[in-house]
């Protein structure tokens, strides 16, 4: 991450003893602790529709970003076994608890 690569192919997040595995994480033109970049996570799913726990997960990975790179990503990225893609956003500025706080477009 702090190489600044553009993709990132199962990159491990963790923060203490928490730690999650993000099918990839996508640079993106947003400051943080990194430069005048950031990441927000992809995650790709055999299912052809978005589950919770899906949801969930990506929540997760958004919270590690948030405490690795100092800024919590405002996107996530879902790619689904129909080669659906669902655009997942987060509410500014929130910490996420459940998956009812993410708009899915």
């Amino acid at each position: 991450m702090q190489s600044g690569a553009d993709i990132i192919y199962q990159a491990v997040l963790q923060d203490g003893n928490c730690m999650g595995e993000a099918d990839f994480l996508l640079k993106v033109s947003t400051t943080s602790n990194f430069g005048d970049y950031s990441y927000q996570a992809l995650d790709t799913k055999l299912s052809r529709v978005a589950e919770p726990k899906h949801i969930n997960q990506l929540c997760f990975y958004s919270e590690l970003l948030d405490k690795l790179q100092g800024t919590i990503p405002t996107k996530m990225h879902l790619v689904l076994g129909d080669t659906g893609k669902k655009l997942l956003r987060l509410r500014t500025g929130q910490k996420l608890k459940t998956e009812k706080e993410v708009i899915l477009f």
